[in-house]
């Protein structure tokens, strides 16, 4: 008998069946992976264990005992702790403060001084650090993302979900957390794994069970599959190609035109987005970014490598007219936009895809429908929207970049973390095409032009001017993130100028033309990227910039 036993559960969203008949055992001291493309219904099952959402059929029973939390609390009242993709955390309250919550030291007050020391002690023990004083305001999303990996820790939890739990860790963070599963399996606990990165869950897990589609295919142990096993389990045995892993201009379905021999934008033109010294204050008031200069020109990628804390996302904040720099300009296509609001970059040809999707990229409460529509309003005559054309719209939106979703009404929460991404890439990369390619306005002319037209595009198809992505590929399934790397090379080669800032080395390496490290907020190298820097020689500039600038 396993410690957590799944029997053939249901669950349904608006009549779109999420889950079918899902059965699988975990045994006690093990962990147990499950994987699956975005939509498979990963996160509706961790959901439903960690009593987030109820189940409509089946049995769960845990320990021996049967099992079917209410909500959260008496999940964990039965041992159970949930890290969510998406950190669930109370900025206001340092880290210390946020880990104890609940479970407070001290007898007639909360004793802080125990607090911090015992989150210290729970951090040192299961391989990472993070200062318990910090407030959590002023973290980073990946930081963010450990302070409820050392909550769930130190409440205690003999069953622990981790919801892609490295999506916003650096590399050589990784190692750390996958080292700390394995001491707590060592320990007696036991671990659902939801991921994506299949070379890290033949690295640390016992058993592995495979979704598709809401069923799974799949359940037995992980040395008994390789990992080309698993993506045809996953995908159903559809080729998905290896072209974007290598660098070759792919063909994922069309958003723009391929470039033509002979275009000018075959090789980088002129400079679209220029940062010149640019320095910014962190809300926490401290020095984040100290003269950063670089340009990024049109037909070019551009990646920014670094540490966590770095200063990538207050670079990222400041680029999109969230942050105000103390000094510094930055330019748009020749324009001085550094004081522009998000509104007006956004009108001369900025589109951005932020690395927390959620706090500004998208409204979680909103229908999936409002968030696909969203800018839209924007480039219509006079601000009226025909709704059909809304809808067809979004669903044309939807179908080209594989969002799954049970219906267009439901809020945007219900979504996985990897179909939200997909749907805020897909609306920030086609919304000046989405708005030439049909009249959304009432009373206009068909096929007129919306204003958004008179600004520069210098491909003519609606490419964005300049792209800022912040961690595409975090939750993004194996498919998603060839697809997406694809479609980054194709907008690039429509003469879109990239700037892709991501922990993810290898993404850095494969997609980018040039490498910008940054370092304690500076710029502390710029090497040539298409496969000219290494792995270990780009983690090298890394860690000498860290110790040039502390």
């Amino acid at each position: 008998m396993g410690y957590l036993e799944c029997h053939k559960l249901g669950k349904a969203y608006d009549g779109t069946r999420a889950l079918q008949d899902v059965s699988l055992r975990v045994g006690r001291g093990r962990v147990h992976a499950v994987i699956g493309e975005n939509g498979a219904g990963k996160s509706t099952l961790a959901k439903v264990i960690a009593g987030l959402v109820p189940f409509d059929s089946g049995t769960l029973t845990l320990a021996g005992r049967p099992y079917r939390p209410a909500s959260p609390r008496q999940a964990a009242a039965a041992g159970v702790g949930m890290v969510h993709q998406q950190p669930m955390l109370f900025s206001s309250l340092s880290v210390a403060e946020n880990v104890v919550l609940g479970k407070e030291p001290g007898r007639l007050t909360v004793d802080r001084a125990l607090a911090r020391s015992e989150v210290e002690t729970v951090a040192r023990r299961y391989g990472t650090f993070i200062d318990p004083r910090a407030k959590v305001a002023d973290l980073s999303v990946g930081e963010r993302q450990r302070v409820e990996i050392l909550r769930a820790l130190y409440l205690g939890a003999d069953l622990l979900i981790f919801d892609e739990p490295t999506a916003a860790l650096a590399p050589q963070e990784v190692a750390e957390f996958l080292a700390g599963v394995r001491r707590l399996a060592a320990e007696g606990r036991t671990v659902v794994l939801i991921a994506h990165k299949l070379d890290e869950v033949l690295a640390v897990a016992d058993d592995v069970t495979v979704l598709r589609a809401g069923r799974n295919v799949f359940s037995g142990p992980a040395s008994a599959v390789s990992e080309s096993e698993l993506v045809g389990l996953m995908v159903g045995g559809v080729a998905v190609g290896a072209a974007a892993a290598t660098g070759a201009r792919a063909e994922p379905p069309g958003p723009v035109a391929a470039a033509a021999e002979g275009d000018p934008y075959g090789s980088p033109g002129a400079v679209s987005l220029a940062v010149v010294g640019l320095s910014v204050v962190s809300v926490a008031g401290r020095a984040a970014l100290r003269d950063v200069s670089f340009t990024v020109r049109a037909g070019e990628v551009v990646g920014v490598a670094g540490v966590e804390g770095g200063g990538q996302e207050e670079l990222e904040l400041a680029l999109c007219g969230l942050l105000e720099p103390r000094s510094g300009t930055v330019e748009l296509a020749g324009h001085d936009v550094t004081l522009a609001d998000p509104r007006e970059r956004r009108r001369r040809g900025l589109a951005a895809v932020p690395s927390d999707r959620l706090a500004w990229a998208c409204a979680p409460a909103a229908s999936v429908f409002d968030n696909g529509v969203s800018q839209l309003q924007y480039q219509s005559p006079f601000g009226f929207l025909r709704p059909a054309l809304l809808e067809r719209s979004v669903r044309r939106l939807l179908a080209e970049f594989d969002v799954r979703t049970p219906g267009l009404s439901v809020p945007l929460a219900a979504l996985s973390g990897g179909n939200v991404q997909k749907l805020v890439l897909g609306r920030e990369l086609t919304a000046r095409r989405r708005a030439r390619s049909e009249d959304l306005g009432s009373g206009a002319t068909p096929g007129a032009q919306p204003s958004v037209a008179r600004h520069a595009d210098p491909s003519g198809q609606g490419v964005p001017v300049a792209l800022v992505l912040g961690s595409p590929t975090r939750g993004l399934d194996v498919r998603g993130i060839r697809y997406l790397h694809a479609l980054v090379r194709r907008y690039r080669d429509a003469g879109c100028a990239v700037l892709l800032l991501s922990t993810d080395l290898d993404e850095v390496i494969a997609l980018s033309d040039r490498i910008v490290v940054l370092a304690g907020g500076a710029v502390v190298a710029t090497l040539p990227g298409a496969g000219a820097t290494g792995k270990e020689a780009l983690g090298r500039h890394m860690l000498t910039g860290v110790s040039a600038t502390s």
